[in-house]
């Protein structure tokens, strides 16, 4: 990574930063270790800090433009040890800033940073963090498409986001009609809705309280599906083991067992 030139933020400029950046600077300020670095370093973590405030509130669900900040602070801190004492300071999560160091630093392997820039830009958050998902939900887009070349201008980088943004879009409508199309399992989705059913209308005692239930509730049923009136409705036997009880299943007792349990509860 270049060095980058510091800037220390003047008292003029101080004034132009929103609430929530001057506040995490005020934090970074308090910190007796932020003394210890180099009067460079310190204007360029207080740089990155500003980032990293307007990161947070700009581009809260962006991973890709919080790890990109992210990034060079560990990249600063870590040989001092202070990148955990730092995210502290900050009031950010370890973990979650872990996470997205981690992410980010995978994306720029197989992307460049003309890419990246203009994807943070364009709100395009190519960051993921499950393996095998380095873009994220534009990941099976990115692999699809031819991968741009090294020196690809911003135009460029732009045009091919587009790209990518068009391909999910369409990756998303075939998986989304795979699943309209695929066979469905009728008796499971009977099952599932039999269940819940019966325990809601177990708790109903009086019976011409449940036939009225029952009857109003097929109703609504096959009115909300859009079914239409249905004719000669039978009682219908429901098969074996599909309303067994939840928890352990009894201990089936044998016909020697079975006397001695009722014998005990005689006595």
């Amino acid at each position: 990574m270049a060095k980058r030139k510091s800037v220390a933020i003047s008292e003029e400029n101080q004034s132009e930063l929103t609430s929530a950046q001057q506040f995490s600077v005020a934090l970074l300020k308090q910190a007796k270790w932020f003394y210890d670095l180099t009067v460079d370093e310190q204007a360029e973590l207080e740089q990155d800090t500003v980032e990293l405030a307007a990161a947070r509130i700009n581009f809260g669900m962006s991973g890709l433009q919080l790890g990109s900040v992210l990034s060079k602070i560990n990249q600063l801190l870590v040989p001092y040890d202070l990148w955990v004492i730092y995210l502290q300071t900050q009031n950010f999560s370890v973990a979650k800033g872990v996470k997205l160091v981690a992410a980010y630093r995978n994306v720029v392997q197989h992307l460049n940073s003309t890419i990246l820039e203009q994807a943070m830009l364009s709100g395009i958050d190519l960051i993921g963090y499950q393996p095998g998902q380095p873009f994220g939900r534009y990941t099976q887009a990115v692999e699809a498409l031819p991968t741009p070349s090294a020196e690809v201008s911003p135009q460029e980088a732009r045009e091919w986001l587009m790209q990518v943004k068009d391909k999910n879009k369409e990756l998303r409508q075939i998986s989304a009609l795979d699943r309209i199309t695929q066979p469905i399992n009728i008796e499971a989705q009977i099952k599932a809705a039999l269940i819940p059913a019966k325990r809601a209308f177990s708790k109903i005692s009086i019976r011409e309280d449940l036939e009225r239930a029952v009857m109003q509730f097929a109703g609504m049923l096959i009115q909300s599906l859009g079914i239409g009136h249905i004719h000669d409705v039978e009682p219908q036997p429901v098969p074996d083991g599909w309303l067994v009880g939840r928890g352990r299943p009894r201990k089936q007792l044998g016909s020697g067992e079975a006397q001695e349990h009722a014998d005990e509860h005689a006595a």
